[in-house]
């Protein structure tokens, strides 16, 4: 992941975007293990790059929030991804 970190990013930008994106990679389990990655886009170019290639590297996938796509669509997209996967 360090080579994500290149420019100007200060290493507390460098903490929180790991904070932000803490996968399965430590030795500790979560709830959030079994989870696809869920990125914010009201966090910045700089801090949503890097989450965005590490959840198409580790999962090939990822969930996106604060996107402006109405709720009434994003319940039927994940109703019906649900039942591709049942």
């Amino acid at each position: 992941m360090a080579s994500f970190f290149t420019g100007s990013h200060s290493s507390r930008q460098q903490q929180r975007i790991l904070l932000k994106f803490n996968m399965a990679t430590s030795n500790e389990k979560s709830s959030r293990d079994n989870e696809p990655p869920i990125i914010d886009l009201t966090q910045t170019e700089a801090e949503i790059i890097p989450l965005i290639a590490s959840a198409c590297s580790k999962w090939g996938f990822f969930q996106i929030i604060n996107h402006d796509v109405s709720p009434e669509l994003v319940q039927r997209f994940k109703a019906e991804s649900q039942n591709f996967f049942d």
